[in-house]
């Protein structure tokens, strides 16, 4: 175990976090997160300071999740944010469940590198409540940008005294790069919105000209002009 970097994570389940894992997992078949910096791509792994803002975001997972999914809930209505928040079980409360589950999946693709379908899933899961609900493309997307206030509050003792501001500014350029992929997954299922809602409107149409007889005299017009010529 000499020379190991073990971490002890608290949480409800008391687990042990080897931080090699972390370097091993993104290294694996030459997997880096698609995010990575241009500077940090060139090494392939992080750097040992980056590997200690690694432990602090590990260490203060639980702290920085709930802070992150309190920060969501504030851009709803103060009677829908009261019942989010009081109820997370899947079935009687699905979106607090998405909602968790999503940033979830999200911080440990931070950490662990994972690829671009993998980390597509777990913003869909969040996209594809809020696509659906009254935000604008911005407001719709913003939740990703207030991990960056969440991860500030919660390590602002911890960057200041052990000097990996750099690594942190790091950090905040992958959630740049998520952003990015949120609004084009925002962007797709608009779209789909869109023609659900073009198709009612036809089916609207046509069943209210099917039931007016408008519809049947429109298609004899064709045969009509065949007798004539």
């Amino acid at each position: 175990m000499a020379g190991r970097s073990i971490l002890c994570v608290p949480g409800p389940d008391l687990a042990f976090v080897d931080l090699r894992t972390i370097r091993s997992r993104r290294a694996r078949a030459g997997l880096v997160p698609w995010w990575l910096p241009e500077h940090l791509l060139k090494n392939r792994l992080f750097s040992v300071s980056d590997m200690k803002l690694d432990s602090l975001l590990l260490e203060k997972k639980t702290p920085i999740l709930e802070r992150w999914f309190d920060l969501i809930l504030e851009s709803y209505p103060a009677d829908t944010r009261n019942f989010l928040r009081k109820e997370k079980n899947r079935f009687d409360n699905p979106v607090a469940y998405e909602l968790g589950q999503g940033i979830e999946g999200i911080y440990e693709a931070l950490l662990y590198g994972m690829d671009r379908d993998k980390v597509s899933s777990f913003l869909d899961r969040i996209i594809s409540i809020r696509a659906i609900q009254d935000f604008s493309p911005s407001g719709a997307i913003a939740f990703i940008f207030l991990l960056k206030k969440a991860v500030r509050e919660k390590l602002e003792k911890e960057v200041r005294e052990n000097g990996i501001s750099e690594e942190l500014i790091d950090l905040e350029s992958r959630i740049d790069g998520l952003a990015l992929l949120s609004l084009d997954i925002y962007m797709k299922h608009r779209e789909k919105l869109y023609e659900i809602r073009v198709n009612e409107v036809k089916n609207r149409v046509s069943g209210l000209m099917r039931s007016a007889g408008l519809i049947s005299e429109l298609e004899e017009e064709p045969d009509l002009r065949k007798r004539k010529h």
